[in-house]
């Protein structure tokens, strides 16, 4: 029996990796053929040392879904907004899911922003990463695909206690934390999203 249960909800646009951050979390391995999530899909992680417990939706970010995806927002402490690395639009949707978010929700006490598909990335987010430290909340560049950053996002989630983030800088992989380094931004092209 775990004393706190602690709700998280994944947002972002369909095809950016939500069920692939999830698979990783629960400690699931890649899969290349993820489809895309009808409605939504449910993983648990645990901290043992804490006695938490913590419930992780990974929502449809197809429109079709949205009355289903909505409910999900609802009493979530935690709050994991994903785009893709590889996709402008998917970046600039981020306002939007925050947007929908803070209808149905206006307690969440920790937003995660991470980009996915750190080993393909040809976007600029500097805009967005600036915007995110400047608000105190957390950005975090990752690849499901690639196993990158995946253990510091999952510290963050499972040490997450009364708006307390335990997070030692050894977890913290190549000195990226916030930014991957020496990576070349090239010009999007016309369509990145699928």
């Amino acid at each position: 029996m775990y004393n706190n249960v602690i709700r998280c909800v994944l947002l972002g646009d369909s095809g950016v990796g939500k069920s692939s951050i999830l698979d990783r979390l629960k400690g699931d391995g890649f899969n290349d053929y993820n489809g895309s999530t009808v409605g939504v899909d449910f993983g648990i992680i645990k901290n043992e040392k804490t006695n938490t417990k913590f419930h992780i939706y990974d929502t449809s970010g197809q429109c079709a879904y949205k009355s289903i995806t909505s409910q999900y927002y609802r009493d979530s402490t935690i709050v994991i907004f994903v785009y893709d690395l590889n996709c402008i639009e998917s970046m600039k949707s981020i306002k939007y899911w925050e947007e929908e978010f803070e209808k149905y929700n206006l307690n969440n006490k920790l937003k995660l922003y991470i980009g996915n598909k750190s080993e393909i990335k040809k976007i600029n987010n500097d805009e967005l990463i600036k915007k995110i430290e400047n608000n105190k909340n957390i950005h975090i560049e990752v690849s499901a695909k690639k196993n990158f950053n995946m253990q510091i996002l999952k510290n963050h989630i499972i040490n997450y206690t009364d708006n307390t983030i335990n997070i030692d800088d050894s977890f913290i992989e190549n000195n990226c934390y916030y930014k991957i380094n020496n990576v070349s931004v090239e010009k999007k092209k016309n369509k990145c999203c699928s």
